[in-house]
């Protein structure tokens, strides 16, 4: 009888530590986030900007670029990102958090 319950203690302790490992190396959190509202921001942004041709492709090329880098950070701090219109979910809405990034990562750029 003690053997058993020993075995079944070892047990149980090594699946909670097998679990606690898991979500320390591998854990994810998951966020929304409202592309078409980031996307559509900038473009009225760039419209209503005394701009030539030139000056609003390079401004489309620094948001593309600044979007992929938020995208990569918010990846290595172990958030996976999808889109809202793609899912309906309560998960946190990231869609202010990269819109300011991406504004902090442009004027960076620019100046």
């Amino acid at each position: 009888m003690r053997t058993v319950l020993l075995a079944l203690i070892g047990g149980v302790v090594g699946a909670v530590l097998f679990g606690l490992a898991h979500n320390a190396l591998y854990a994810r959190s998951f966020g929304v986030v409202q592309l078409d509202q980031v996307i559509a921001k900038h473009m009225r942004e760039i419209a209503e900007a005394e701009m030539t041709d030139e000056e609003r492709q390079k401004s489309g090329v620094l948001f593309a670029q600044a979007l992929d880098e938020v995208i990569g950070e918010l990846r290595a701090d172990g958030v996976f990102l999808v889109v809202s219109q793609a899912v309906v979910t309560s998960e946190a809405d990231y869609t202010d958090i990269v819109e300011s990034r991406i504004k902090e990562l442009m004027d960076e750029r620019v100046n």
